[in-house]
């Protein structure tokens, strides 16, 4: 079975692994990645051209014009989370040119050995890491235990919810995108049950609402091409089999787990509650997400050409509400002049496989998606690989 999972790029298939399964690694207070001390090895040479990153170019330029701004007339003196970004920003760059210098594979098997084993170490997690301070050392979930976080939700490997949900569908969504692109291969459909399976399991116990509806709508647009009788006779026997190992496995889990495992069933169940819910907040108050895209008009409003960059924490006159929103996040830091190059790169995305633009609205609407380091890095190496392939 294992021949199955040969490639002809295994560096690229370790690459995914360690960004996915293993925490990010620190020399000092500076984060790295091993994968990411590969990619700027890999440019000692010659750094690849492309016009895909002209946009990224122009929100760095952009940010630091709307920065100066705010430092000499706004008193934000601050700069931390602006060079925090422009190293987000330069990363996703680096990421995609390396793409443009990698074999293409032949295939992207392990992408099913990858999202079941991210499901397995974020259940284990949950389960074995209040237990063991070993694991809860290696992933850094000391203060998420303190906070009482592991009662109602697993924070995951990526220590938040939200942020372990994302990484989820992110993986999902290049298994269903390699499926499209003729990357995989597996012959039987079980793969295909078992990798939904498997993630959907780990977005239960995170218990995010975006996580949960960006699960859904991955569901629906990939189990639509099995809308056939005989199609559907055929995945029958695989589900039955994956019910039975998963109602075994629940059977395993404490009071507790069982607890959080019910309360992500219900968020499923009750999403449309948890929608109005959201919806009906008192705007006046932070909790709501029209407060914050209201604050972030506010913030916008104050140079809406070149933004203020992203650093709002010393002056009078900025709010500091933080958005939980990628695109309040670009049209403050960079301005309208920002968003509209954020507009053109999410367009050309689009244009090369309109489901790779989930991320931009789930969760990129209501949480964070293109500031979440290495996470959106290695998602344009994904884009990048695709759109290599497309113009073979």
């Amino acid at each position: 079975m294992l021949k199955q999972f040969k490639t002809n790029n295994i560096i690229l298939a370790l690459m995914f692994f360690e960004i996915c399964l293993l925490p990010v690694w620190h020399l000092g207070p500076i984060p790295f990645k091993f994968s990411l001390l590969v990619i700027i090895y890999s440019f000692r040479k010659k750094i690849p051209k492309s016009s895909f990153i002209l946009p990224f170019l122009a929100l760095i330029i952009l940010l630091w014009l709307g920065k100066f701004y705010s430092y000499l007339f706004l008193g934000e003196y601050e700069f931390q989370e602006t060079i925090k970004i422009t190293l987000n920003y330069f990363t996703i760059i680096g990421v995609f040119l390396y793409s443009k210098k990698i074999k293409i594979p032949d295939n992207l098997n392990w992408l099913a050995l990858l999202a079941i084993a991210y499901s397995f170490i974020n259940i284990c997690v949950f389960i074995l890491a209040p237990k063991y301070p070993s694991i809860m050392s290696f992933y850094n979930l000391e203060t998420r235990l303190e906070e009482g976080l592991f009662l109602y939700r697993n924070p995951g490997t990526l220590t938040n919810p939200n942020g372990s949900a994302m990484l989820a569908n992110l993986i999902l969504l290049f298994w269903v995108v390699a499926n499209k692109n003729n990357l995989i291969n597996l012959k039987s459909k079980f793969w295909d049950i078992l990798v939904f399976a498997s993630i959907g399991l780990a977005i239960i116990s995170f218990v995010s609402k975006s996580g949960i509806l960006a699960y859904f709508i991955l569901c629906v647009l990939d189990f639509r091409k099995y809308f056939s009788i005989r199609n559907l006779f055929k995945a029958f026997v695989p589900i039955i089999i994956i019910a039975f190992l998963i109602s075994n496995f629940i059977k395993q889990l404490s009071e507790n787990e069982l607890q959080v495992l019910e309360f992500g069933i219900d968020k499923i169940v009750n999403f449309d509650k948890a929608l109005e819910s959201e919806i009906n907040l008192d705007y006046s108050k932070n909790g709501s997400r029209i407060f914050k895209v209201n604050a972030a008009f506010e913030n916008f409003s104050i140079s809406p050409l070149f933004g203020v960059g992203s650093d709002r924490s010393t002056g009078d006159i900025l709010n500091r509400v933080a958005y939980h929103n990628d695109w309040s996040e670009v049209l403050v830091s960079t301005g309208l002049i920002g968003f509209l190059f954020y507009l053109l790169m999410v367009y050309r995305i689009f244009k090369l496989e309109y489901i790779f633009t989930l991320p931009f609205l789930i969760p990129g609407l209501t949480n964070a998606f293109i500031f979440t380091f290495q996470i959106a890095a290695f998602y344009f190496l994904f884009v990048g690989l695709i759109l290599n392939l497309k113009k073979q």
